[in-house]
């Protein structure tokens, strides 16, 4: 039996969740989402697991543009986890409605909370906190394996239908915003050295550095990865994030999300 790990993480937590999947399957293999959201994919594998954050209460758009570009064989075995700062709300029944219309069904939907990483909202969770979360994600972690390894069919995890119904009206109004969101960030120039990480690690490539200056391009995710993982602090949105403590999870290092063409 194989099994292909699809992923996207902003911060780390999505990739550390499918690092701890892939390392209790055999014969496993952990694709990044950024470095293949342009090709069209045949699925060969006989598992099929989407691991990424929720964002605004729904799915990316990177992963609604990946799953688009897919093609399935139609008898494999289809799980999604998602990481999240709250609750998924109907994430993971959204990502069954994108999945129906490539011909297969979402066996199962797990939402994992881990340390929220949306630095417009608030700073980075108290470490004390953080481990916490951490140790709660490796309690669950037999269960969704038992799952995946048992090729089991379960309810997908989710909020109640009004908080769906609520939210999800959020999530639409929000995912149109998003693309230009990126006309609110700006570079503290005393601090950046046009180091290049963040034309690096954007998944969307978005970013590009013009004769010093570091430049947006009108088609951003919000992962705001470029906020929290900026080694000088430079990168900031509007003035919400001046002053606030940064999160990326300590597993994993800036390197391992570096968009690879």
């Amino acid at each position: 039996m194989s099994t292909q790990l699809f992923y996207f993480s902003g911060t780390g937590n999505s990739l550390q969740m499918a690092r701890d999947i892939a390392l209790n399957l055999d014969n496993t293999e952990l694709v990044s989402i950024p470095s293949v959201s342009a090709e069209f994919i045949d699925i060969k594998a006989d598992t099929v697991g989407f691991l990424f954050p929720v964002y605004a209460w729904g799915v990316p758009r990177i992963i609604m543009d990946f799953v688009s570009r897919l093609k399935f064989k139609g008898d494999e075995y289809v799980f999604a986890i998602v990481t999240c700062g709250g609750q998924p709300a109907g994430t993971l029944p959204q990502l069954a409605g994108l999945l129906k219309g490539r011909g297969v069904e979402l066996k199962a939907g797990f939402a994992v909370l881990q340390p929220s990483n949306y630095i417009l909202w608030n700073e980075a969770p108290p470490e004390e906190k953080q481990v916490t979360m951490f140790v709660q994600k490796e309690e669950r972690l037999p269960g969704i394996l038992d799952v995946i390894r048992g090729r089991k069919t379960m309810p997908l995890e989710q909020g109640s239908a009004l908080a769906n119904f609520i939210l999800g009206l959020i999530y639409k109004l929000s995912l149109k915003g998003f693309p230009t969101g990126d006309k609110s960030f700006w570079v503290d120039s005393e601090r950046c050295n046009n180091c290049g990480q963040c034309v690096r690690l954007c998944p969307r490539a978005n970013i590009s550095l013009v004769d010093g200056r570091l430049q947006w391009c009108g088609n951003c995710e919000m992962c705001l990865s470029c906020i929290q993982w900026c080694p000088r602090e430079a990168i900031q949105y509007k003035k919400k994030t001046i002053g606030r403590k940064r999160y990326h999870h300590p597993g994993v290092k800036i390197s391992d999300l570096w968009k690879r063409d």
